[in-house]
This record gives structure tokens, C-alpha cells and sequence, in this order.
């Protein structure tokens, strides 16, 4: 069953399953094809199915979880305060000091609980945390088995997204690594980089330095060969490369080496990363298109993806990129309308990921704009979103994401805007958002805010302040690398770029460049790597 499972051949697995599961001596002896199945299952996209076979296993290991609803909820509520209180109490101890939990049906117990977890994320929110819970109160019970570092993973993760507590959250984080790089844990440690460096950190510290680490974990997955951990990472590192503003042809050359990687290890999330890699192609002008917002070109058919997952939770990544484009094309009227139909449903499927920052910000800037071009109750229902949005990025300064200050200060200039303040008060704005952007080094999003503000000085009749602006966002979009951006605005303002045009650098020029300015990112394109 385990030869068929690592061939992909589905009758030859549940042909071979089927006597084990029947004539197995006990619960143990079962448990290799158990486990085998969850992983299955799930790589195939039937997470409910992973999730049931979990349920019994547990069920055989005495551990009880309930079906009903109110139970479940009851449970929930009862295993979050006995876990916060003995991870609290214990989550400063060394990993040396933590004792090792020797008897097999604890590591039973724990290797299922995570597995589960990772299934239920895709279908049962409560049964996700209760199983986080409930494994990390067994780590702190019962001692560390090699499946702890990625529960306490998830528990971070848990307590930063779903309680807001950063404190806790970081230090469950940094456990879960040290612990990741002790004993058997180590064929766990790209698993416990996407999750910490790709889900959790990104709140709490600035992207530039998380962003180095999932490379980290891509190289790790392979050697470890967790080949779907290590195509997670490609992911959010793509992702955080992104929203830190580094130049779209380094990225777009490393996010088609890990596409193509992804599709050769057969990791059906891959597809996820060619989205990403078409959205640069558009953004750079290497796949022209009158439409950027179709999400269509010479890697991805948007339709093609439409017809294969409809309006379910796999389409949600499209729909993100879709939202993006017609953030920097400024297609606000099809981001805002989209961000009122299918964003809350993008953002649960996909919250607290890399990205989720600058999704609340698209989706509030294009509902801002589009606020200010409405009358009667579309202009409400765009004002509502784009309040409910900013107040989230708001919430999430104030807790300490150093992220998205900047994201905060420009929502602040656009909301005035639509409220009519005084210009100085909005100049005031502009000016924090810029000097956020610059300190905290989001070129992309400086470029952004240069737009912006060059569109606001147009409004107000200042243009010379106009000029200024549009020259030093155009310079800025030119430096990330989205030569279509810069074709589209400078027609747009019809402004004679003369000399900045000359001194566009080629493609190889940026990949030779980026390749001195950090190494370590740029082998990522090394195909000897993989």
C-alpha cells in the first residue's frame, strides 16, 4: 500500500489498505496505512475524508472528539483555556530541559493530531484549533515527540490570528524552530518555516527578515523530501518578495523555477504559483494585454482555472491576484466591486497568510476610490467596505505589525479625501505614508503612494506638485520592474519620460545585479538547487 501510495496509484492503494485495515492486530500495526491514507487523501483534495480517517484513529487512542456542533464548541472553548495556560507557563522552558515522551501512544496520538490539523484547515475551522489544543496541552503533559515542532507552529499561529496575541504567539514561533532542529523533528523543519516564517512572524516582525528563511525552507523540504512543505515555502517567499518590492524580474525568474518544480514533484498547488508567476508576466508587460485583469496570458488561462474550481475555496488565490492587478492597473471599479462579492470569502480561506495584509489594503483603497466616483447606495456599500477594511489594518498597527504602517497612513489620506478635509490634513498623510514606506523599504508600495499622491496634487490644480509626484512614482514603478505600469500612467498623463526611459535597465542587467546584491536569493534560479 505504501509502494502504490508513493507510485500515485490509487486502485493499487485502497486494494492493499483494505486488509490491513480489516486484519490488522490492533490499532498500531494499522497505523502506517492509516496515516498513509490521510496524506492521500488530502493530496487529492478530499480533506473531509483525511479528516474522518483521523477521527478514528483518535477514536481507537481514547482520545474523544466530539461531532456534535455545541459540543465541539464547548470542547473548543475548554481546550483553549487549559492549553494558553500550560503553554504559558512553560513556553520559556529550554528544549533540552522538556522532557521526551517515550510510550507509542502519545506519539501516536500527536503524529495524528497533526496531521489532522493540516486537513482541517481546509474544512472544519473549530476541529483545526481543537487539534492544535489539544496537542499542544499533550506537549507540555506527556513530553516532546517529533511531531511538536509543527504543533506549537500552528499554536502560534493560532494565538496570533485567531486571539490577536503577538507575545505569545512569537515565542510559540521561535520554540517550534528551535525544536524543528532537534532529532527526528529535522524532517519537519520546512513544515515549521512556512508556518512560522510564511503564516505567523510576518505580524509581529518585518518581512525583510522573515522573507530570507523560507528560502531556507524550500532547500530544506527538498533534501528533507517534504516536497508540498517545500513548495509552501516557494510560495510565501514568493509572496514576501512581492509585498517587500523586490524587482519583478528576479522574482518572476525564481517564481518559474519553483512552478516548475512544484508541477514535477506532482504537487497540485503549484498551480497556485503559476497564477502568481502570470500576474508578473502582466505587471512587467512581458504578456501584453488590454484586460490585465483577466489573469491571462502565456501561463495561465483564467477560464481554464474557472471551469476546473468554480466559486469553491481553491479559486480563492486567482481571485487574490485578480484584486491586485486592478489595484496597480487602477481597475478600481472591477477591485472594489470584487472585493464587495468574493473578498471576505479570498480572505477567510486565506487568513493570516503572507498577502492577507496587502488584500485588506487593496480592498479597501480601490472601495475608497470608488467611494469618491459613486452616488446613492453603491457609494455606501463601497465607503462601508473600505471602512471595515481600513479598521482592520488600523487593528493590526496598533498590535505591532510593522508591516502595514504605511498601508494605515495612505487609508487615512483616502478616507479624508472621500470626507472632504482640509488638503493639508491629506498632505499630512501622504507625507507618513511615504516616510513609512521609505524607512521600512516597500518600494513597490512607495511607488503606489507616489501615484496617489501625484493624482490627489492633479485633483487639487497643483502641477508642478503633480509632475513631481507622477516622475517620482513612475521612476519608482520602472525600479520593480512593471513596465506596464509605467506604459499605461505616462500615456495616462501624457508626460514626456524622455531620459528616464533611457535609462531602463535590460532584464539580464536586474538579474545580474540582484544576483550581487544577495546571493543566497538569487541561486534560487540555480536549476542544480533542485
Amino acid at each position: 500500500a505504501l509502494a502504490a501510495a508513493g507510485n500515485g496509484d490509487e486502485d493499487a492503494i485502497l486494494e492493499y489498505s483494505d486488509p490491513v485495515q480489516k486484519y490488522g492486530r490492533d490499532i498500531y500495526d494499522k497505523l502506517p496505512v492509516y496515516h498513509m491514507l490521510m496524506d492521500w487523501f488530502l493530496m487529492q483534495e478530499d480533506a473531509q475524508k483525511s479528516v474522518d480517517i483521523g477521527l478514528t484513529i483518535l477514536s481507537h487512542l481514547d482520545v474523544r472528539v466530539p461531532k456534535n456542533e455545541v459540543f465541539l464548541t464547548g470542547s473548543l472553548v475548554s481546550g483553549l483555556l487549559k492549553s494558553k495556560s500550560l503553554v504559558t507557563k512553560n513556553i520559556d522552558l529550554d528544549v533540552a530541559d522538556m522532557p521526551v515522551a517515550k510510550d507509542k501512544k502519545t506519539k501516536a496520538i500527536m503524529r495524528t493530531l497533526d496531521k489532522m490539523s493540516t486537513s482541517a484547515y481546509f474544512v472544519n475551522e473549530k476541529l483545526l484549533a481543537l487539534s492544535i489544543f489539544t496537542a499542544a496541552r499533550t506537549i507540555f503533559k506527556t513530553g516532546f515527540t517529533e511531531n511538536s515542532c509543527t504543533i506549537l507552529a500552528g499554536y502560534g499561529f493560532a494565538m496570533t490570528i485567531k486571539l490577536g496575541d503577538y507575545q505569545l504567539g512569537e515565542k510559540c514561533a521561535y520554540r517550534a524552530i528551535e525544536m524543528s532542529h532537534h532529532g527526528q523533528s529535522q524532517n519537519f523543519t520546512s513544515r515549521v518555516a512556512f508556518i512560522t516564517y510564511g503564516m505567523n512572524l510576518p505580524w509581529m516582525t518585518p518581512l525583510h527578515t522573515t522573507t530570507p528563511r523560507l528560502l531556507d525552507g524550500v532547500q530544506q523540504g527538498i533534501q528533507s523530501g517534504d516536497f508540498e512543505s517545500a513548495i509552501f515555502c516557494a510560495n510565501f517567499y514568493v509572496w514576501s518578495m512581492f509585498d517587500c518590492g523586490f524587482n519583478l524580474g528576479r522574482i518572476e525568474s525564481q517564481c518559474a523555477a519553483f512552478t516548475r518544480l512544484g508541477e514535477d514533484f506532482g504537487i497540485k498547488f503549484a498551480i497556485v504559483l503559476r497564477g502568481f508567476w502570470q500576474t508578473m508576466l502582466i505587471l512587467m508587460g512581458e504578456d501584453e494585454t488590454e484586460n490585465p485583469c483577466s489573469l491571462t496570458g502565456s501561463q495561465l488561462q483564467l477560464h481554464e482555472i474557472e471551469a476546473m474550481y468554480h466559486e469553491t475555496p481553491d479559486i480563492s488565490p486567482f481571485r487574490k491576484f485578480q484584486m491586485f492587478l486592478a489595484l496597480y492597473f487602477s481597475e478600481h471599479k472591477f477591485g472594489a466591486d470584487m472585493a464587495l462579492d468574493v473578498a471576505e470569502f479570498v480572505l477567510g480561506e486565506t487568513e493570516g497568510n503572507v498577502g492577507t495584509t496587502t488584500l485588506r489594503f487593496a480592498n479597501a483603497l480601490s472601495c475608497y476610490h470608488m467611494a469618491r466616483e459613486s452616488q446613492g447606495g453603491r457609494k455606501r456599500k463601497y465607503l462601508s467596505f473600505a471602512k471595515k477594511s481600513h479598521k482592520h489594518i488600523k487593528d493590526w498597527v496598533e498590535k505591532g505589525n510593522p508591516n502595514c504602517r504605511h498601508y494605515a497612513a495612505l487609508l487615512n489620506a483616502e478616507a479624508s479625501i472621500v470626507k472632504g478635509d482640509h488638503p493639508m490634513k491629506i498632505v499630512r498623510y501622504f507625507d507618513e505614508a511615504l516616510a513609512f514606506a521609505k524607512k521600512d523599504s516597500f518600494l513597490r508600495d512607495e511607488a503606489l503612494i507616489s501615484e496617489r499622491y501625484a493624482l490627489f496634487w492633479k485633483r487639487e490644480g497643483g502641477r508642478e506638485q503633480f509632475e513631481s509626484k507622477a516622475m517620482t512614482a513612475l521612476t519608482l514603478y520602472q525600479n520593480w520592474g512593471a513596465h506596464a505600469i509605467v506604459s499605461r500612467l505616462s500615456d495616462r498623463w501624457k508626460l514626456d519620460l524622455g531620459p528616464l526611459l533611457d535609462e531602463l535597465p535590460s532584464r539580464q542587467d536586474i538579474m545580474l545585479s540582484g544576483a550581487d546584491e544577495d546571493s543566497s536569493m538569487s541561486s534560487v534560479t540555480d536549476v542544480s538547487l533542485f
